[in-house]
Parts: structure tokens; sequence; C-alpha cells
């Protein structure tokens, strides 16, 4: 197999269905279903999607599952692994760290979770990946986007390789 790179895939829109179970179960999240055949419409935009604000509707239930440093961790290394095993040797992670915030995480602190998540499948699986952080869109953040642009400044060259809106 020859070696792949994955320079846009974002964390929150690439948790499986048996992924959020798990995740759920460690941060004590109340599912909507309990068997990822079930789960799956709640993760899966339709084809005929007719926005970008409806598309991003099915990411809320990761968000919901990746609230604290252990999930967010663990949620990073289970998609590095799955991209280990398809054989990407290099990965661009996207996550927007203002979304993992309703337990009382800071935005660096889920930079902090997701960098030793990636740094754990480097160690286990022998991929390389760097986190681009995520802007949100929206009124009254310009805040909440200059500190996520402070923590990117921050681990230039130490995780994250670069921001995204």
């Amino acid at each position: 197999m020859l070696p792949l790179i994955d320079l846009h895939v974002h964390l929150e829109g690439s948790l499986l269905p048996e992924d959020v179970i798990e995740l759920a179960k460690v941060g004590k999240v109340k599912l909507p279903a309990k068997t990822p055949v079930d789960l799956k419409k709640y993760l899966t935009a339709p084809l005929d999607c007719s926005s970008i604000t409806d598309y991003y509707k099915f990411f809320d239930l990761s968000y919901a599952v990746t609230q604290t440093e252990e999930t967010i961790e663990k949620a990073m290394f289970m998609l590095l692994k799955r991209l280990s095993e398809k054989g990407v040797k290099y990965s661009e992670v996207r996550i927007t760290p203002q979304y993992h915030l309703d337990k009382g995480l800071y935005q660096e602190s889920v930079v902090m979770a997701a960098l030793r998540g990636l740094e754990a499948a480097k160690s286990d699986f022998l991929i390389n990946s760097n986190l681009i952080l995520s802007f949100t869109r929206g009124i009254n953040n310009d805040q909440e986007n200059l500190e996520t642009l402070r923590i990117a400044a921050k681990y230039l060259h130490r995780g994250v390789c670069g921001v995204d809106l």
C-alpha cells in the first residue's frame, strides 16, 4: 500500500457511531440511540443537505461527547488509529476548540488534550499529524477567535500547523 496523506479531516466530523458510544460512556453523555446503526442517522448528513449550516448540525453529537480532556484525547487517538490503519502516514486534523467548552474546559486545555491524543497515536501507530485550529463564525465572538489564534501561535510547530475559518 502506498503511504497516504490527509490534509483536511475534522475531528468532530470523523467520529464513527461506535466511537460516539464509547466516548459517551466515558463522558457520561446520554445518547439519542443505543446502537451504532440507530446512531448513524444523527451523525450523517443527507446527500441533499441544503446548507453548510444544516450540514454542521450533524457534528452536534460529536461535540456533546467530546467535552472533557479525556474524551478529546481519546477521540483524537481513535481517529488517528483509524487513519493509520488505512495507510495514512501524515494528517492535518481540524478541531474547533470553542465547541468543546460546555463542561468548563478552556480552549487551551482542549488543544492540549488533542495534542496528547496526537502524540499517543504517533507513538503507537507511527502516524505523523498536526492540528489546524478552526475559528467560529458568528456575532460577538471576536475575542474567542483571537484566543484561538493566540493558542495557535503558542503551539505553532509544537503540534499546531495552522488556523482555519
